[in-house]
């Protein structure tokens, strides 16, 4: 979860979706590791959160882009208050074969 990597994807974003969304991958029924199977298989690395956990936070997730993808909805700029917020919320990086 590299700060400056995500303020240019949420960036992006703002940029051709008009709003500041960071993409995540959920399933219900699935956990983390047969996610990272299912979507995230280019990665050797990823960090797992719950809805329950970021929706704690106040942000919204929202479904976009197909089947598994939301993206975490900020009503403003995201700052290093919300980056606080959401690495506390997400678990260390996990490896996957």
């Amino acid at each position: 979860m590299n700060r400056e990597a995500m303020a240019v994807s949420v960036g992006n974003n703002f940029d051709e979706y008009e709003e500041y969304g960071l993409s995540v991958w959920s399933e219900i029924g699935l956990t983390a590791q047969q996610i990272h199977a299912k979507y995230l298989q280019r990665y050797p690395r990823a960090r797992a959160s719950t809805a329950g956990k970021i929706r704690a936070l106040g942000y919204e997730l929202k479904p976009t882009h197909g089947p598994g993808h939301y993206d975490i909805i900020f009503l403003d700029e995201p700052n290093d208050t919300d980056w606080d917020k959401l690495d506390k919320a997400f678990d260390i990086a996990l490896r996957y074969p």
